[in-house]
């Protein structure tokens, strides 16, 4: 992280940074690429919108009627620590 923050803070344009850090030898070894791909995901709105599609997609509960969100239970996930929903996250193909 210390060497490829400073570096993204140099550009305005993700697609610069290959390039920027192309003689840097852990960018060549692969080590920024879950941080770059993170950067280039957030920054594509289609993506962005299938998340927020997600969170605001109404599901019922078929015990009670009661109409919900993902966006309601998402800090229920049993990954969350807590006794939890049953909630699927959307894959991390988004």
């Amino acid at each position: 992280m210390t060497e490829f923050l400073p570096v993204l803070g140099t550009t305005d344009d993700l697609d610069d940074i290959p390039g920027l850090m192309s003689s840097n030898e852990h960018w060549q070894q692969g080590m920024f690429d879950g941080y770059y791909s993170a950067l280039q995901k957030i920054n594509d709105p289609s993506w962005r919108q299938k998340g927020i599609d997600w969170l605001e997609t109404v599901n019922t509960n078929p015990d009670t009627g009661e109409q919900y969100t993902n966006e309601d239970t998402c800090d229920d996930w049993p990954s969350g620590g807590s006794s939890g929903g049953t909630v699927t996250a959307p894959s991390s193909g988004l």
